[in-house]
């Protein structure tokens, strides 16, 4: 599992002291469904003070519910003043675990969780939750 979630934990886990303290932010998606959107999202654009400008932005997104996995290209454009571009587009796969597979990863790592949140203002964890904020002990 070299890579993966689970394997952070572990070596988070492995260097801490005992009854050291881990803070963990992960976007999880409680409710993580099944979709398609080939539409081309915009994610910034802008010119900055030298006259370059430049776009960033995601397209053909897909998620499968049943694997939590997220697919989708991106492209980068930027133009220098002198209007030499610039253009990189490349495919980026992410997968989001749900709150009971963060669950039991740190338990599996040596961690006991102290506390929990669904979001960045401490709202308890729900089917709506997107992220979990997670402070736990080494066991």
């Amino acid at each position: 599992m070299r890579g993966s979630t689970a394997f952070i934990h572990t070596k988070a886990a492995e260097s801490l002291a005992s009854n050291g303290r881990l803070f963990f932010a992960c976007i999880c998606y409680a409710g993580h469904g099944t979709s398609f959107e080939p539409e081309e999202h915009t994610i910034f654009e802008g010119t900055d003070d030298l006259g370059s400008s430049g776009k960033f932005s995601l397209y053909d997104q897909h998620d499968d519910g049943e694997t939590r996995r997220h697919k989708s290209k991106r492209h980068i454009k930027i133009v220098t003043k002198d209007g030499e571009e610039y253009i990189r587009e490349w495919e980026k796969s992410k997968h989001y675990p749900s709150i009971l597979k963060l669950r039991n990863w740190l338990a599996e790592a040596g961690l006991e969780i102290e506390s929990e949140a669904g979001d960045f203002d401490g709202s308890p964890v729900t089917e709506q939750t997107g992220w979990a904020i997670i402070w736990a002990k080494k066991v």
